[in-house]
């Protein structure tokens, strides 16, 4: 089982902890989420990254719109390509064996992700 933990410039925002099926489960029922509402997974994502760049926590009051706002941060995180040459693909294909830390800094284009692995994937 994996853990990503998640700050917006540096101060902690949440923690996550899954294996390959709620990796799985983000991925499938995210854009499902998103399409119910009208928007793109992608834009949905952005808009879930761009609330908590501008508070550092979910915006919303009920538990479920809070998991659905983590959801969206976490569904970007996973889309996101792996900077390691020796671990190629998305860091969804890892994060259910590999810690992850995630930095979220606000950026010209919206955001910048910095994302930092240990333990088995640097093995």
């Amino acid at each position: 089982m994996g853990t990503i933990k998640v700050t917006v410039n540096g101060k902690p925002a949440f923690s996550w902890e899954g294996d390959e099926s709620a990796i799985r489960n983000i991925l499938e029922q995210f854009p499902v989420g998103a399409r119910g509402v009208g928007m793109t997974p992608r834009a949905l994502a952005d808009n879930c990254v761009g609330h908590f760049l501008r508070k550092g926590k979910p915006l919303a009051k009920d538990q479920v719109g809070q998991e659905m706002q983590m959801m969206g941060v976490l569904w970007h995180i996973l889309q996101a390509e792996s900077s390691n040459a020796e671990h190629p693909g998305k860091i969804a294909n890892y994060a259910g064996i590999v810690d992850f830390a995630v930095d979220l800094l606000p950026s010209p284009k919206g955001f910048s992700a910095n994302i930092t692995a240990s333990g088995r994937f640097d093995s």
